[in-house]
């Protein structure tokens, strides 16, 4: 039985930065692959555990795809026998070859169970059981025409009678608990910030530590000063100079003041 008493509204993730949306990282597995599933605590109304596999079974991930559009979608519908979730994670996996190709069109073939930790709170989310998962939906397009991008937007989809349940921890990290009497401070993401160069375009090289921190295609905002304290978001060309060595983008702010932040 889970334990349905609710805290006001107005506290819940009060001390947890909120407001920043998006889903870290994701993992998923075949549900056949689970070996069973853990219980609730009634008190905490988290998952006991993570959940155990079979033996030599192991998580697929963290998945490669691109940030800023990976995210989590949860709608309450009301039903005769009580509510429904109508579950959705959703993303943009970049790029084609014939092994991901064929992969898409396997994975279609299974329910899945997906692992997500969560921008907002910091806390990581199970959607799927072992009894049932989550369905492949897969949009592939070519682009049209080279200076496109292939891709296939994704969506992971089901109906189920609770929302996405809360891990305590994953993969050795643990959640952060519910808001409570205390302060809790948070890393939210990762992020840097460099100067535009006042001497004309601003070239940023693209070193390991940044690949390691942010993959080879980051989110890059461009601020520019607008000379009374204050800034705006410039719409500055951004170039991708693969052929130096490290490999290097070029924002084309033209001696512009401002700043650049990645993430």
């Amino acid at each position: 039985m889970f334990n349905t008493a609710y805290k006001p509204l107005q506290s819940i993730g009060k001390s947890l930065a909120p407001y920043v949306g998006g889903i870290c990282s994701w993992w998923y597995v075949p549900i056949q692959y689970l070996d069973g599933f853990p219980a609730v605590d009634t008190l905490t109304q988290m998952l006991l555990s993570e959940p155990a596999l079979k033996a030599g079974k192991n998580w697929y991930g963290p998945v490669n795809i691109v940030n800023k559009e990976l995210g989590y979608i949860q709608v309450q519908t009301k039903t005769a026998a009580g509510p429904l979730w109508k579950r959705k994670v959703t993303g943009f996996l970049q790029g084609n070859d014939s092994a991901s190709h064929i992969n898409m069109s396997n994975l279609a073939y299974h329910q899945l169970c997906i692992v997500a930790k969560l921008r907002a709170g910091g806390f990581f989310i199970i959607i799927g059981n072992n009894e049932a998962g989550l369905s492949l939906v897969n949009e592939f397009d070519t682009g049209n025409g080279q200076m496109d991008t292939p891709g296939s937007k994704l969506s992971f989809v089901d109906e189920a009678k609770h929302s996405a349940m809360v891990l305590p921890s994953f993969d050795g990290i643990d959640s952060q608990p519910p808001p409570g009497g205390e302060t809790i401070t948070i890393t939210v993401h990762d992020m840097e910030e460099f100067y535009m160069s006042l001497l004309g375009d601003t070239a940023i090289e693209w070193t390991s530590d940044l690949q390691t921190r942010f993959g080879n295609f980051p989110t890059i905002e461009c601020w520019a000063d607008d000379g009374a304290d204050s800034y705006y978001r410039a719409n500055f060309a951004i170039d991708w100079a693969t052929a130096a060595s490290p490999k290097t983008f070029i924002i084309r702010n033209q001696g512009a003041a401002g700043v650049i932040k990645i993430t």
